[in-house]
């Protein structure tokens, strides 16, 4: 790492931000080459839909799984559930956790004019695997006692295995958080809890051992009422704890690929978030990989093994690791932190140096 020029060489402007820069490059660096997490919590993916109007598909790391590409729509930062003519399926794809994983969403129900009466029960809210097995399936259901709605969640069945008892009302948001026990193959789910210990239902026990999850999902499909949800503040982790509180601002990973596109092998990590550990991977076909983390803009410079994506001047942290393996990079619990930006880039290495596209990162918390 490069020497920082001192301050008195500086501009008053570029000094104070040369010196801000390279204390959080440090902090940062500190923690990540301890080896050892200061996580408390791990949130594994975080979004807060702040897109510009129009397709989710490709913002963030969404992508469409199913149906017509580019209906699934942001309108005013949220994610909007239309059912009806829109078919599109989108996901957010996470590294596989064991045990439970849990998400957690605001949702709404636009006003139909009337109760829902649909017979049918559509899930638009659920995760999946890498293929299309699709578990804690949340679903918009008939009310139980003349309210306007009500909601359901199935541990792997296409219509809810069990009915939530309170009736719910059009135009009102509501906190749903929704676990899935991988080995048990179970649901459960939540409505505008405190603790866990708050009221919830379970979907039925259907055998063990379960899936797998690596993405959640959303999805559109006709229903007897073709209603529209409003999506926001989408929330995966491995505890209750993890998705029960709204992030003040979701740590963001955006892909970035060349002109002339390098390997397109480095694939995103969980939300690059204070206290947890953010874990990128470059899945190459060489004898060892590398990671790049530079705290400067990215570049577009042409080498010879391809396009340099980020300003690797200083301050720069280089990593190591066996092709497919994901890094292990601790972000210290310190609100300083958030919104620091940072570009990754890797590289293949085997009979000869191959780059890889690179990862804007802006740090949450």
């Amino acid at each position: 790492m490069r020497t920082p020029l001192h301050p008195k060489t500086l501009s008053r402007t570029t000094d104070m931000s040369a010196i801000q820069t390279y204390k959080k490059a440090m902090l940062f660096s500190v923690a990540a080459f301890a080896f050892a997490s200061t996580a408390s919590a791990q949130v594994i993916r975080c979004d807060s839909f702040s897109y510009p109007d129009g397709s989710l598909v490709p913002q963030g790391t969404w992508a469409n799984h199913s149906g017509t590409a580019g209906d699934f729509q942001i309108l005013s930062g949220q994610a909007v559930v239309q059912h009806g003519t829109p078919s599109e399926d989108v996901n957010i794809a996470f590294t596989p956790v064991a045990g439970k994983v849990f998400f957690g969403i605001d949702f709404s129900v636009d006003d139909l004019g009337g109760p829902w009466l649909g017979t049918d029960t559509e899930y638009f809210a659920h995760f999946k695997d890498s293929g299309f097995a699709f578990r804690a399936r949340f679903d918009v259901v008939q009310a139980l006692n003349g309210g306007d709605f009500s909601v359901g969640i199935a541990s792997d069945d296409s219509t809810a295995d069990a009915i939530w008892a309170t009736d719910l009302s059009f135009g009102v948001t509501y906190r749903a958080i929704a676990s899935y026990d991988q080995v048990t193959n179970q649901a459960e789910l939540w409505i505008n809890p405190t603790t866990s210990a708050s009221t919830s239902i379970l979907g039925d026990l259907d055998g063990n051992p379960g899936n797998s999850m690596s993405a959640f999902a959303l999805r559109q499909s006709d229903s007897d009422m073709n209603e529209t949800l409003r999506i926001d503040n989408l929330v995966v982790g491995q505890s209750f704890g993890d998705v029960l509180t709204i992030p003040g601002t979701c740590g963001t990973q955006t892909p970035r690929f060349a002109t002339v596109p390098n390997l397109a092998v480095l694939t995103a990590g969980n939300a690059p978030m204070i206290g947890s550990t953010y874990d990128p991977m470059v899945t190459g076909t060489g004898t060892a990989d590398f990671l790049f983390v530079s705290f400067f803009a990215g570049i577009e410079l042409p080498l010879s093994f391809g396009t340099l994506l980020c300003d690797i001047s200083s301050p720069t942290m280089t990593f190591i690791n066996a092709p497919g393996t994901a890094y292990s990079l601790p972000i210290p619990m310190d609100p300083t932190l958030i919104g620091l930006p940072l570009c990754l880039q890797g590289a293949s290495v085997g009979a000869s140096i191959e780059l890889t596209n690179a990862l804007d990162i802006v740090i949450g918390g």
